[in-house]
């Protein structure tokens, strides 16, 4: 059962950056779909093999405790730098500075 799932997370995985490369592809409209699948076949993997480390779990909890606390710092505190460091010289620039 394992392999058949690792198989079908390949799969759709495969299919779903196949997709991603096409332009202009009505097929592109597919991807969420393919994308879910693949991410459902990882999860039950996941749920089979029982990985318990404690470095993962640490992992874990950091990485959600930055998506948590990122809307904080999104919200109020990236508009107020890049209005002060860019000041309104384009969309460009303030595009470049949301990203830093």
């Amino acid at each position: 059962m394992p392999f058949i799932l690792a198989m079908g997370c390949f799969i759709f995985s495969a299919v779903t950056l196949a997709l991603w490369r096409m332009e202009r592809n009505p097929l592109f409209a597919i991807i969420p779909t393919t994308a879910a699948c693949s991410f459902f076949r990882l999860l039950q993997l996941l749920r089979i093999v029982k990985i318990s480390t404690p470095v993962l779990s640490r992992v874990g909890q950091i990485s959600y405790s930055i998506y948590i606390f990122h809307f904080i710092f999104a919200e109020y505190l990236v508009p107020d730098t890049v209005q002060y460091l860019f000041g309104d010289h384009g969309g460009d620039l303030t595009l470049l500075g949301s990203f830093i």
